[in-house]
């Protein structure tokens, strides 16, 4: 409407070569509307002769009109990414996770992608953020994390040296450390306070292999205080453990209940019996959040506010014994 009223082809053109100038600034059309918005309060005298003259005289001496317009808009956009910059809020509240295949607490074999990922999940959700997980090999998953691909990357425990490239989430589950698993019948002297592996002769244990157990295991293992069977899979060592071929295997609760759930028959799984290993503090594992991303800090506070809400309403720990109850299994149980 603005060209049609401008009835002189002076005039005209240089509306045209403005709107031309501007549109290859912004190289994109859409931009259009901005500058019209600016425009508009002016589109009403238009319809008036003496407007119309007036502003050919203006257009014809200078091209006041077209660098008016572009300051405004730039101090518009710059205004809009000043505020941002401040508040390193996202536009968009979906945070992109990576995350390796660690079941039960990341996988996508189970439901909400597993236990870990379902509490960050519900975490941020009560802070109005979406996740996205992409799943990836372990070593991977960091990369992309620590290169800013995505805004943060999980289960990663605490070690030297990740500070300085990402920052720490608060706890999000307490991982384990290992406990011995045994059949029910069995007569195992273990008392996790002493820890006296010479109570352990002459039994034979099953494990995984390259797995580091700790320091006192690996050196009663070297020492020949018990024997070692090491399998790639812990479902091979339940087997064998079931069928009497070893008389007790180590790992960590959450996985075990986790292999036995998804390979075993319950008959199969109430036969086993377990015992800790140790009763040292916590082993948590933490969502790491990338420097290199602005919105770093924003997402952190979010999740570690969602995370407190979360234990603070119960659905925390409803969620760790849904877990254990076999509520995350994808499909049913395995029939007897």
């Amino acid at each position: 409407d603005a060209l049609q009223g401008a009835t002189e082809p002076l005039v005209r053109r240089r509306l045209l070569n403005n709107f031309s100038l501007l549109t290859k600034f912004w190289g994109s059309k859409r931009n259009h509307f901005a500058i019209v918005c600016i425009l508009a309060p002016f589109l009403p005298m238009a319809k008036t002769r003496g407007f119309t003259e007036h502003l050919m005289i203006f257009i014809k001496r200078s091209n006041l009109i077209f660098f008016f317009t572009l300051t405004i808009l730039l101090f518009l956009i710059f205004a809009r990414a000043t505020i941002t910059l401040a508040t390193d809020k996202p536009t968009f509240n979906v945070v992109q996770i990576s995350a390796e295949e660690f079941p039960p607490f990341t996988t996508t074999n189970l439901k909400h992608y597993g236990l870990m990922s379902h509490i960050v999940t519900e975490a941020f959700l009560l802070e109005d953020i979406k996740v996205e997980y992409i799943f990836l090999p372990p070593a991977r998953s960091f990369y992309v994390a620590e290169h800013g691909q995505v805004d943060g990357t999980l289960p990663w425990a605490k070690r030297s040296g990740r500070e300085l490239i990402f920052f720490y989430s608060d706890p999000i589950l307490d991982v384990g450390w290992e406990s011995f698993f045994f059949k029910k019948d069995s007569k195992i002297n273990w008392n996790p306070k002493v820890r006296d592996y010479n109570n352990l002769k002459g039994l034979t244990i099953g494990a995984i292999l390259s797995y580091d157990y700790g320091d006192d295991f690996q050196k009663a293992e070297k020492n020949k205080v018990f024997d070692v069977i090491r399998l790639p899979l812990l479902s091979q060592l339940f087997q064998m453990l079931l069928h009497g071929r070893i008389d007790m295997l180590i790992s960590k609760e959450l996985v075990a209940e986790y292999t036995l759930q998804t390979e075993f028959t319950r008959k199969q799984a109430a036969q086993i019996d377990f015992l800790p290993e140790n009763i040292a503090p916590p082993s948590y594992d933490y969502l790491l959040f990338s420097k290199k991303k602005s919105t770093a800090k924003y997402y952190l506070k979010a999740l570690n506010t969602g995370l407190r809400k979360l234990r603070a309403s119960g659905e925390y720990d409803r969620f760790i014994e849904d877990y254990k109850k076999g509520k995350y299994l994808k499909t049913a149980p395995l029939e007897e």
